[in-house]
């Protein structure tokens, strides 16, 4: 179908069909998706660091293997250091872009993912606002619809 062209005479907006309505959301969706995950990335990198030194000094302290320590009163944790602090000293040690490192991935799931996603509920709401012209969906309704667009996301954009 032909898009169709506004009747005012001062108009220059051209209206959308359905499907480009629909890819549009969906590409609006995919650029936040992916300014998003790219803003938090390093936030990311700099837990997961944590979690794995954290998990190290678990294995240290617990003489895992063939050669336990026997202790004989509790060890106390390590003091831990507020998360802001990890994350300026990963920054200074390492440099803000060592901070991104093996985002390219991430990058380009979180673009397909989002667009999936927003494809499948733009779609899937405009089915639902045909069949009730006149009412306004529900929160139900709306949750339903998220609900498939997601089950969608995950069918086509996971392993």
């Amino acid at each position: 179908r032909a898009p169709k062209k506004s009747t005012s005479p001062n108009a220059k907006i051209i209206m959308l069909t359905t499907t480009e309505k629909m890819a549009t959301e969906a590409l609006a969706g995919a650029i936040g998706g992916v300014v998003s995950a790219m803003l938090l990335y390093p936030l990311d990198t700099v837990k997961t660091r944590i979690q794995a030194e954290q998990k190290k000094e678990e294995v240290k302290q617990s003489g895992v293997g063939l050669f336990r320590r026997s202790i004989s009163g509790p060890l106390l944790p390590p003091q831990k250091k507020p998360f802001l602090y990890q994350f300026y000293e990963s920054v200074h040690r390492d440099g803000l872009l060592q901070l991104f490192s093996g985002v390219k991935p991430k990058f380009y799931h979180s673009m397909i993912s989002s667009f999936v996603y927003f494809f499948a509920f733009s779609g899937l709401k405009r089915k639902v606002e045909e069949r009730n012209p006149n009412q306004k969906i529900s929160v139900g309704m709306s949750l339903l619809v998220a609900t498939m667009a997601a089950t969608a996301n995950v069918v086509f954009t996971e392993p």
